[in-house]
């Protein structure tokens, strides 16, 4: 895609680069916030990688790094079901 034609980095979307060095996920060419959700922020990320959802989890509720991987594990578990789900991606350390 030509980059006058990529989308700008949307204002309010979290600190891209750092986190997706965690991620070895690429570059950010993109990121475009999903208005469907209750409690998160989600967001349409293309980097040079590839193409990811990305949940920024800000709701005291949902934020507890326990709880998300928990929620992460149970998505690991449907999607070796076969269930169509985005499985989440582990960071560089496997994590």
């Amino acid at each position: 895609m030509p980059r006058s034609s990529v989308p700008p980095l949307v204002p309010h979307a979290p600190p891209l680069g750092p986190l997706l060095r965690l991620y070895a996920a690429g570059s950010a060419l993109a990121c475009e916030p999903v208005e469907q959700g209750l409690l998160n922020r989600g967001y349409r990320l293309c980097t040079t990688r590839g193409r990811y959802f990305l949940k920024h989890h800000f709701d005291p509720d949902t934020a507890d790094p326990a709880a998300i991987k928990r929620r992460h594990l149970a998505t690991l578990r449907l999607a070796a079901l076969g269930v169509p789900v985005a499985p989440p991606l582990a960071r560089r350390d496997g994590r």
